[in-house]
Order: structure tokens, then C-alpha cells, then sequence
């Protein structure tokens, strides 16, 4: 046999490589002993680029798995695994929203998109079907015992007059708050409870923004594995070393996974080859990417109901409630139609005629933004706005925001690409060329 480890594959299988023959005349050939060209030594090499293939795919396929799943710890004692973006989702949350959102929209727009004609009639949409129990209960509240004897007639004046003054207030109401927004909302916070509740939402936000990338990627193991595969059946058939087998195999798990991860962000500007341009294919997709993370992260982190009673019950609840007091006394005594109501309010002599008025909205409008659809709805102004800015973003910006994402514990992915692949040339070693690290046949 030639050189080159041995090979047990097809033995006794042999060809004759002569053109233009029929059978009978190759059948002359074989009886006149014309020498043949035995393939059966070649067949372990001729598979090692295949072999590779599947191996690059693989191991970037355990590598996206290893990234993303499980959300949960699973697993014995400390023997067990959790995805790494889950497990670190608390302070990659924190980081991916001061890159993102924090770096191109303070609170303030946020809270200035929020009074967009959109949502202010999501809102009164939201409200007016519940307006006439609002106003009952605020009577009710306050001790007001002639409301419930008043004509319906008479009722339905203030019905209306409170419904057409709703836009107005909650417009006033959002002025105010957006004077004091860096103060009063905290957009890190609110992502990084919701993700402490909800483990998955995390996984979910990468795999809306990155799904098309990481099936590139797991493909990418297989384009570049198999001119790898070339590489190693050369080197194998010129160096038959059993560790080299192994030691390539190892390379080679943890090259594609460490390739992949350069060609998601790298070079972050096009580079022109041989009239091809080059770009890191996360920057070459900026505008989907932006969508998708706008689309997802208003969906599963910025839920209305629950930024509502973060700001209501949060730490600057005492600020909040006498900011929204003040703005509702201002607004009624501007408004000649309401200053009637108003002074009932105030004659009933409970002395917190507002704070009845903030108690009574408070236990409406939670239930109300608790049903479907209503946060994406009140929602949309402020996800146009992080898409639009998103978008927009400088390349070396926009890559600084989801690079760091891929970079955690890059030497625990890079470590099992080696040893999954190792493994893999160490079965090639026993079932393509029948031999162990001993080099028994």
C-alpha cells in the first residue's frame, strides 16, 4: 500500500481505469495483468472532507444551542447547563438598552412619541368605554350622595365634558412627566425585571434579530469545513500521525465556531475583494435587525401595565402622584367648562379632592391595560422611534451594541467546538482507518 494511515474501507474493491472499453475488453485487460489502480486506500481520505463538513455544521449548530438554550438552568447540582445569554440576561439587558435605546432616545422622546395622536387616541380609546363607571366612582369617593339622585340628563353634561377633555389632560399629563423623564423612567430597570421574571424573553429578542444570521452561520461550518476536510486528508496522507488526525479535528470544531462569530460584526465597513464587497452580515442587515429588535423589545420588555406600576409604585411614586395632582388641579382651574365640577369637588370638605380622583383612575386603568393588545397598541409611537434611530445608527455604533452578546464566554464555545471536534477525529482514526492512539490495527 502506499503511504498514509491504513485504511479498512471496500477491501478487496478495486477499479481499472481505462477509457472507452466494454466490459469483455476490461475483462481481457484484468486476465492479461495489465496493472490496476487499487482506489480502496484513498476511500478514508476521500471522505474527510465530507466528514468535516458535518463537523463544522455541527459543532456551530451546538454552539447557537449553547448560546441561546435553555433558558432555565437544567440539570443535577452543579452538573447541568443554562444558556449563556439567559444566564447573563440581567446585565446584557442593562447594556444592550444603554447601547440601543439609552445612546439614541432619552426618556424624554420617549415620552414626547407617547403624545403622538396615536396613542393619545389608543388611550382614549382605552378609557372611554369605562369613563361613565370613572366618574361614578370618583363621586361616590368623595362622598358626593347627590350625585346618585342627580337627572341622567344633567350626568351625561359631565360624562361628556370629561370625555372631551381626556386627549387634552393626558397630552398636559405627559408634558409634565417628560420635563422630569430622566428622572422618572428607567428603561434599563424596567427590561431588566421583566427579564428577571421571564427568562425566555431574552432568547427571543436574539433569535427575532439574528435568525437569518445564525442559519448562516450553522451553514457556514459546512462551506468552511469541507475545504478544511481538504486540508486535513493532504496533510493525514503526507503525515499519517493518529494525533494529528485528532489535533486537526480539534482545530477545526473550534476554528468555524470562532469564523462564524468574526463574520456576523466583521469588518464593520464594506471591503471591496476582487470586485466582491465584504461586510460583517449583521451590519449589512441594519434596518431588518432594527425592526426586529424594536418590534420584540416594546412586545416582551416594555409592557404598559407594568411599566404603569413601576412608575405608580416605584420609588418616585411620592414625586410621581404629586407631579400628576398638581397637573390635574392646573388643568381644572384653566378650564372654564370644568371649574363648576371643580369646586364641588372641592366643597365636599374631604380635603383631598385629587387624591380620590388619582385613587379612582388608579384602580381603573389597570385592569384596562391588562387586556390584549392594549400595550402594543399604546406602544407603537415609541417602537417607530427606537426603529427609525436604530436604523440610523453609525456601523461601528450599531456593531458595539449586539458584538458583546457573542463575546460572552466565546473561550466556553470556542472549547467544546475543539473537543466535539476532537472526538470526531478520533472516531475517523477507529472507523475509517481501524486503528487507536496506539496504532493497532
Amino acid at each position: 500500500m502506499s503511504r498514509g494511515l491504513r485504511s479498512p474501507l471496500g477491501a478487496g474493491f478495486r477499479y481499472i481505469i481505462v477509457d472507452n472499453c466494454s466490459i469483455e475488453e476490461n475483462e481481457l485487460l484484468l486476465n492479461s495483468g495489465i496493472k490496476m489502480i487499487d482506489l480502496t486506500p484513498y476511500l478514508s481520505y476521500l471522505a474527510m472532507p465530507f466528514i468535516i463538513a458535518i463537523v463544522g455544521y455541527g459543532t456551530n449548530w451546538v454552539a447557537i444551542r449553547m448560546m441561546l438554550y435553555p433558558s432555565n438552568w437544567v440539570g443535577i447540582g452543579f452538573v447541568g447547563w443554562q444558556g449563556i445569554i439567559p444566564r447573563l440576561r440581567v446585565r446584557l439587558i442593562r447594556e444592550l438598552v444603554r447601547l440601543s435605546v439609552d445612546s439614541v432616545c432619552k426618556p424624554a422622546d420617549m415620552i414626547e412619541a407617547m403624545k403622538s395622536a396615536e396613542s393619545i387616541d389608543a388611550l382614549t380609546d382605552l378609557i372611554q368605554p369605562d369613563l361613565e363607571f370613572m366618574v361614578d366612582d370618583f363621586m361616590a369617593e368623595t362622598g358626593n350622595i347627590g350625585w346618585e339622585v342627580t337627572p341622567r340628563k344633567l350626568r351625561e353634561v359631565v360624562y361628556r365634558q370629561a370625555e372631551s377633555r381626556l386627549p387634552e389632560l393626558a397630552a398636559r399629563l405627559l408634558d409634565d412627566i417628560g420635563e422630569r423623564a430622566d428622572h422618572l423612567v428607567d428603561i434599563k430597570e424596567l427590561a431588566a425585571q421583566e427579564v428577571e421574571r421571564k427568562p425566555h424573553l431574552i432568547s427571543e429578542l436574539v433569535m427575532a434579530m439574528f435568525k437569518r444570521e445564525f442559519s448562516f452561520i450553522i451553514m457556514s461550518g459546512c462551506y468552511i469545513g469541507f475545504p478544511l476536510g481538504c486540508i486535513q486528508a493532504i496533510l493525514i496522507y503526507f503525515i499519517p500521525s493518529e494525533w494529528l488526525l485528532i489535533l486537526f479535528g480539534a482545530m477545526v470544531g473550534a476554528g468555524t465556531n470562532w469564523i462564524a462569530i468574526q463574520i456576523l460584526a466583521k469588518p464593520v465597513e464594506p471591503v471591496n475583494v476582487l470586485g466582491v464587497k465584504f461586510q460583517g452580515i449583521l451590519l449589512k442587515r441594519q434596518a431588518h435587525v432594527a425592526e426586529a429588535f424594536a418590534d420584540t423589545f416594546t412586545a416582551g420588555f416594555l409592557d404598559a401595565r407594568q411599566a404603569f406600576e413601576d412608575i405608580w409604585h416605584g420609588k418616585n411614586k411620592v414625586e410621581v402622584r404629586r407631579l400628576v395632582r398638581r397637573t390635574m388641579h392646573n388643568y381644572m382651574e384653566e378650564s372654564i367648562l370644568t371649574q363648576g365640577l371643580d369646586t364641588a369637588i372641592t366643597l365636599v370638605g374631604r380635603g383631598k379632592p385629587y387624591d380620590d380622583l388619582i385613587h379612582v383612575a388608579e384602580e381603573h386603568i389597570v385592569p384596562l391595560l391588562e387586556r390584549e393588545g392594549t400595550s402594543e397598541r399604546l406602544l407603537v409611537p415609541m417602537k417607530n422611534l427606537f426603529q427609525e434611530r436604530m436604523a440610523n445608527m453609525p456601523a461601528l455604533q450599531f456593531q458595539s451594541v449586539f458584538l458583546e452578546m457573542f463575546e460572552q464566554d466565546k473561550a466556553l464555545v470556542l472549547g467544546v467546538g475543539a473537543v466535539l471536534g476532537g472526538c470526531v477525529g478520533f472516531l475517523q482514526l477507529v472507523y475509517l482507518f481501524g486503528q487507536t492512539l496506539s496504532g493497532a490495527g
